[in-house]
C-alpha cells in the first residue's frame, strides 16, 4: 500500500475512534422557548429520547445533546400472515445510519453516507459536501422547546406509523403493496437509555387481497465506533466496503472491514488478559432461545450456540458467547428489540435455517444477530443423514419419528452451531472439506478427532464415503474444526495495535504460520460466471479426490436404494417412502454434478506455498478421462438400479424419471459452459491439457450406441443427438464470437 493511502486510513481510523465529533455542534433553539410540563393526557416513557404517548399520537422529546449523534433505525415484521419469503421476527434490510439535525424551526432525520470516508479537515471536504448532500428521510415541525430539560418536541406519529421504504419488512419483489394507511395504528412503544421501540399494526394488499401485519421499528443510539479490522481474502468473513479519498492521487482507495462483535477485555482486566489469564469480555454475546421450540430440541440448540465458547476460550475469553432461554415473564425483555439477539423458531413448512447479523456500518461491528430456524429443517437434516450414511450406520435405518434422540440432537446441534457461525460473521468455507484425503475419512481415529471437514462452516454434511465394512467412523461434521478455531482467533483476538495497517501485518503473520497446512485454507462458493470452476470448493462434497469420492457415494446410493423400504421402516407409508426415494435420487445427482463441475476445473490458490506451488492447477487429462467415463457409465446403467421391482409395486414406476435423469446428465455434459471451461485450460499451464476435441470424441464414443436394445439406450442416442444439434444451432452460442469461431468448428467435426 502506498504511504499516502496509509496516512488516509490512519486519519480515518482516528476519526472513527473519536466518534462523530465533527458535525455535532450544539444548536441553540431559534424557535420559541416554552417552559412547559407534560400534560396529563400524555404518558411519558423515559429514555435517551423520551416518548410521549396519547391514544393516537406519538411525540418525541429530543435532547439537544442527541442532535448529530449517530443512530441506527431498523424494522422487522413480528406478526404476519404473509409467510412466503418472510418469517415473523425476520429483518430483511440492513439498518440505516441516521441522525437528527435542527434547521431553524424543523428537525430533520438525515440518512448518513456510509460508503465514503473523508478527512473533514482537508480542503476537498467542502467540495464533497456541495456534491453529496445527505438524504433527508423526514422533516418534523418543532412543537416546542423545553428549556427545563433542553429538549425539542416533535410529532413522530405519521413517520413511525407508516411503512418506511428503506427498511420495509418486505422485499421489492414480494408483490406486497401498501394498504389503507387510515387503518394503521401504533400498538406499543418503549424507551431505554440506548433504544426506542415502536410496534405498529399495518395493512397491506397481497394478490389483490387486504391483510394485516405487525412490524416493530427500532432506533438505537450508537457508541463510539469500534476499531475496525481490515479484511483478508484468506479468511472468510463477511465485510463492508469503504472508499477512502486519496488527496494525493485523486483516486478512491478501497478498504473492507470485516463484520465482527466487539469482544475485548474490560479495562481493569487488560493486564490479566495480556498475562494469559482467562477473562470475561466487557460485553459478551448473548443469544436468547425461542421458548416455542419443541422441548426436546432446546438443549441441543443451546449446546450448538455455546460450542463456539471453546474457540473464544482459546483466545483468552470465558463466557464470551452465551445461550439463554426466553424469560418466563415476557415483559422482562423485548425479543424483537434491535439490541437483542435471538435464535428464532419459525413454524411453517419451509425446511431451512439461516444466521444473520446486523452491523454498525461505520466500523463493521455486529450489534445484533438473528438465527431463523424453520420447522422443516430438522426433517431435512434427518433425510440428509439417511441418504448419505444409511449404508454404514444402522441407527439411521428408521423413520423420523423413531430416530434415536441423541442422533437427532447431534444433527440439530451441528446445524445450530453452523448458523451461529454466520451470526459471528463467518462465511461458508467450501474448501474445508477438500482438506482431508479420502483414506482419512475412512479412518476411525482420524474422523473421531477431525470429523468430515476442517470447518463446520462448509457444506459437508455427513460421511457419505463410509462403506458398510468401515467400522467406528465419526459420520458427522466436527463440532468445531481447526479452521473455525483459527478464524475466531484471527477476527477476535485483540492485537492491541492501534494502527490498522500494522495490525493487518500482525494478522497476516498468523496466517503465514499455517500457510502450508490445508486445514487452514479458505475457499468461497464457485461463481459460474467467473469461468473455470474450482473443484476444491464444491458444495456438499467430501475429500480431495472428487472421482473416488463420487464412486464411493454412488456405490452407497445404489445399496441404500436396494434396501430403502426395509431400512426406512416406511413400508406402510408410501408418501414418506416417496419423499425418501426422491431425496436419495437428489443425493445421487449431487455426486454426478461434482464430476461435471470438475470438468475444465482449475484449482485456485491465494498464495504460493508447499500446498500450492502455483496459483493455478488444472484438472489433469487422466482425471478428465476418469470423470467422463464415470458419468457415461452411470447414464448407461441408470435403469439397472434406480427402479427396483418392489418399488414399482408400492410406489409406481420410475421409467420416466430414469429417462429424465439420463437427459439431464447428457444436457449437463453438453452445456456450453463446460465446453468453454475445457477449451480454456491451456491458458493456465504450458503442460499438456485435456482438449475439447478429446472431450467430444469421448462423448461420441460413449453415447453413440450401436444396435440399441432397450428404450433407455434409444433415449440416450436421441438425447445426445438433440443436445448436440441444439448446441450447434443455438442462437445464444452462434452469437458468441468465441463459441462461434473457436468451439463450433470442433463440434461439427
Amino acid at each position: 500500500m502506498r504511504i499516502s493511502t496509509i496516512k488516509i486510513v490512519l486519519v480515518f481510523i482516528s476519526i472513527l475512534l473519536v466518534g462523530s465529533v465533527f458535525g455535532q455542534r450544539r444548536h441553540r433553539a431559534k424557535c420559541k422557548e416554552v417552559q412547559s410540563s407534560i400534560s396529563n393526557k400524555y404518558k411519558t416513557q423515559e429514555g435517551f429520547i423520551n416518548i410521549l404517548k396519547a391514544k393516537d399520537k406519538i411525540f418525541l422529546e429530543i435532547p439537544q445533546k442527541i442532535l448529530g449523534k449517530d443512530l441506527l433505525i431498523a424494522s422487522r415484521a413480528i406478526e404476519t400472515e404473509l409467510t412466503k419469503g418472510l418469517a415473523a421476527g425476520q429483518m430483511i434490510y440492513n439498518p440505516i445510519l441516521v441522525k437528527f439535525e435542527k434547521d431553524d424551526k424543523i428537525i430533520k432525520l438525515v440518512v448518513q453516507d456510509t460508503k465514503y470516508v473523508h478527512d473533514k479537515t482537508k480542503k476537498y471536504y467542502k467540495s464533497y459536501l456541495k456534491n453529496h448532500q445527505e438524504e433527508i428521510l423526514k422533516t418534523f415541525k418543532i412543537s416546542s422547546f423545553n428549556k427545563e430539560n433542553d429538549t425539542y418536541r416533535i410529532d413522530f406519529t405519521e413517520f413511525i406509523i407508516n411503512p418506511i421504504k428503506k427498511i420495509s419488512p418486505f422485499t421489492s419483489r414480494s408483490g406486497i403493496n401498501k394498504g389503507n394507511k387510515k387503518l394503521n395504528k401504533i400498538e406499543d412503544t418503549s424507551a431505554s437509555t440506548v433504544n426506542l421501540e415502536f410496534v405498529v399494526q399495518n395493512t397491506a394488499v397481497y394478490k389483490g387481497k387486504p391483510c394485516l401485519y405487525t412490524s416493530q421499528k427500532s432506533i438505537l443510539l450508537l457508541d463510539n465506533p469500534m476499531k475496525p479490522r481490515l479484511e483478508s481474502k484468506e479468511i472468510g468473513y463477511y465485510s463492508i466496503d469503504k472508499k477512502i479519498y486519496n488527496s494525493n492521487t485523486g483516486n478512491f482507495d478501497k478498504q473492507a472491514f470485516i463484520k465482527r462483535w466487539r469482544i475485548e477485555p474490560k479495562k481493569q482486566d487488560i493486564k490479566k488478559y495480556k498475562a494469559g489469564k482467562l477473562v470475561e469480555p466487557a460485553k459478551p454475546i448473548v443469544f436468547y432461545i425461542d421458548d416455542n421450540f419443541p422441548e426436546a430440541w432446546q438443549k441441543y440448540i443451546k449446546l450448538g450456540i455455546e460450542d463456539w465458547q471453546k474457540a473464544f476460550e482459546k483466545i483468552g475469553f470465558k463466557n464470551a458467547i452465551q445461550a439463554k432461554f426466553y424469560p418466563k415473564n415476557a415483559k422482562d425483555i423485548d425479543m424483537n428489540a434491535i439490541s437483542k439477539s435471538c435464535f428464532r423458531y419459525i413454524y411453517c413448512e419451509r425446511a431451512n435455517a439461516m444466521g444473520n447479523s446486523w452491523i454498525d456500518p461505520r466500523s463493521g461491528e455486529i450489534i445484533q444477530g438473528d438465527v431463523l430456524w424453520f420447522h422443516g429443517v430438522v426433517n431435512k437434516l434427518f433425510k440428509w443423514r439417511f441418504v448419505q450414511t444409511a449404508a454404514n450406520d444402522q441407527k439411521i435405518r428408521t423413520d423420523f419419528e423413531s430416530l434415536d434422540t441423541q442422533l437427532l440432537g447431534r444433527l440439530i446441534r451441528y446445524a445450530a452451531a453452523h448458523e451461529i457461525g454466520h451470526s459471528l460473521g463467518l462465511k461458508h468455507n467450501y474448501r474445508a472439506s477438500y482438506a482431508y484425503d479420502l483414506d482419512s475419512l475412512r479412518s476411525a481415529s482420524f474422523t473421531k478427532e477431525y470429523g468430515t471437514a476442517a470447518s463446520i462452516m462448509d457444506y459437508a454434511r455427513n460421511n457419505y464415503l463410509a462403506q458398510p465394512e468401515d467400522k467406528g467412523l465419526e459420520l458427522s461434521p466436527p463440532i468445531l474444526g481447526v479452521y473455525d478455531y483459527f478464524s475466531i482467533e484471527w477476527a477476535y483476538k485483540p492485537s492491541f495495535e492501534s494502527n490498522p495497517i500494522k495490525e493487518k501485518q500482525i494478522l497476516n503473520s498468523w496466517i503465514d504460520k499455517h500457510k502450508d497446512d490445508p486445514f487452514y485454507l479458505f475457499g468461497g462458493k464457485n461463481n459460474i460466471g467467473d469461468g473455470n470452476l474450482d473443484p476444491s470448493c464444491l458444495t456438499e462434497s467430501l475429500s480431495n479426490d472428487i472421482y473416488k469420492a463420487s464412486v464411493l457415494g454412488i456405490k452407497n446410493t445404489k445399496l441404500i436404494m436396494k434396501n430403502l423400504i426395509e431400512w426406512s421402516k416406511s413400508e406402510n407409508n408410501a408418501a414418506k417412502l416417496s419423499e425418501m426415494r426422491a431425496a436419495l435420487i437428489k443425493q445421487y445427482r449431487s455426486y454426478i454434478k461434482h464430476c461435471i463441475s470438475s470438468l475444465g476445473g482449475v484449482y485456485k490458490y491465494k498464495r504460493i506455498s508447499k500446498i500450492s506451488p502455483s496459483l493455478h492447477k488444472t484438472v489433469s487429462p487422466a482425471e478428465h478421462e476418469k470423470l467422463v467415463s464415470l458419468i457415461i457409465a452411470e447414464i448407461k446403467n441408470l435403469d439397472t438400479w434406480i427402479n427396483p421391482q418392489d418399488h414399482k409395486q408400492l410406489l409406481g414406476d420410475l421409467t420416466n424419471t430414469c429417462f429424465q435423469l439420463q437427459s439431464d446428465m447428457i444436457k449437463d455434459l453438453l452445456d456450453k459452459t463446460v465446453i468453454i471451461r475445457i477449451s480454456k485450460l491451456a491458458n493456465f499451464s504450458n503442460e499438456k491439457q485435456y482438449t475439447v476435441q478429446e472431450y467430444l470424441n469421448h462423448l461420441e464414443k460413449g453415447l453413440k450406441i450401436k444396435n440399441p436394445k432397450s428404450d433407455y439406450q434409444y433415449n440416450i442416442i436421441g438425447e445426445y443427438k438433440v443436445r448436440l444439434n441444439g448446441l450447434i444451432d443455438s442462437k445464444q452460442t452462434q452469437s458468441n464470437p468465441y463459441f462461434r469461431n473457436i468451439i463450433l468448428p470442433k463440434l461439427k467435426k
